[in-house]
């Protein structure tokens, strides 16, 4: 009597890819962790360190004191964002990491419109909202780009 392996091969393919998609996400969670996590110790060091009481500037006459929780809702929702567009991207395109890169890299880049704009803010808390700005940014470009896997 004879046995097919062909079966007990497809198993363990199977099980082989799904352990990478699963460490692939966990990696992927984690850079996005690293993200939220970068854009909140900027602000610790802005309000602890140098005693700045960051708020946003004001484009309609009222502006709002921006908190820890506050950082860390917005950088996860964009940091959430940002990976779910990687995730459309790698499966719709050959080039999805270079697209993602370039539309990052713009997203980013205009973002630091609304702390470098506006009034009623000084320059200490322009410059620390610049800062979660690109701190987040980089760390979650840099992650996810380096996570990417190659699609050859």
């Amino acid at each position: 009597m004879r046995v097919s392996t062909s079966a007990a091969s497809e198993s363990t393919e199977v099980g082989d890819n799904r352990s990478k998609q699963d460490t692939r996400w966990q990696v992927r969670l984690m850079i996005v962790a690293a993200a939220i996590l970068a854009a909140l110790i900027v602000w610790l060091v802005a309000r602890v360190g140098f005693g700045l009481d960051v708020r946003s500037p004001t484009f309609s006459g009222r502006h709002f004191a921006i908190g820890p929780l506050l950082v860390l809702v917005t950088a996860a929702i964009f940091s959430l964002l940002g990976w779910g567009l990687l995730a459309i991207l790698e499966r719709v395109t050959a080039h999805g990491r270079v697209v993602w890169l370039v539309l990052a890299i713009l997203g980013l880049a205009l973002s630091l419109g609304a702390p470098l704009s506006g009034t009623g803010v000084t320059a200490g808390d322009r410059i620390a909202l610049v800062l979660m700005h690109l701190a987040a940014g980089a760390v979650l470009i840099a992650g996810l780009v380096r996570a990417v896997r190659s699609r050859t």
